[in-house]
């Protein structure tokens, strides 16, 4: 995994017509709901996949949310504590 942030881990694999992008993300603060960990995690995921196109100066098509797979990682006391997200990523046509 590649660093892209103190909180945030990545992989990339390329493909023909853009790349899937898997990020693990670590709270710097315990979150309760869950829902504000998913947007959270969200966030991480499409800024990582925003720097990855500026790299590459192609621009994305804007990330289907219905298409992010997002997991989370609960502390003993129940709090979010991590949460991994993937999503393939399209080339802008």
């Amino acid at each position: 995994m590649s660093t892209y942030d103190m909180d945030t881990e990545y992989t990339v694999e390329y493909v023909p017509d853009g790349f899937t992008l898997m990020v693990n993300y670590r709270y710097s603060q315990f979150i309760v709901r869950s829902s504000s960990a998913n947007a959270a995690c969200k966030a991480a995921l499409a800024s990582v996949a925003n720097s990855l196109a500026e790299r590459r100066q192609r621009p994305i098509e804007p990330v289907n949310e219905q298409l992010v797979k997002v997991t989370t990682t609960r502390s003993w006391s129940g709090k979010v504590a991590a949460c991994s997200a993937s999503a393939p990523i399209a080339w802008k046509r």
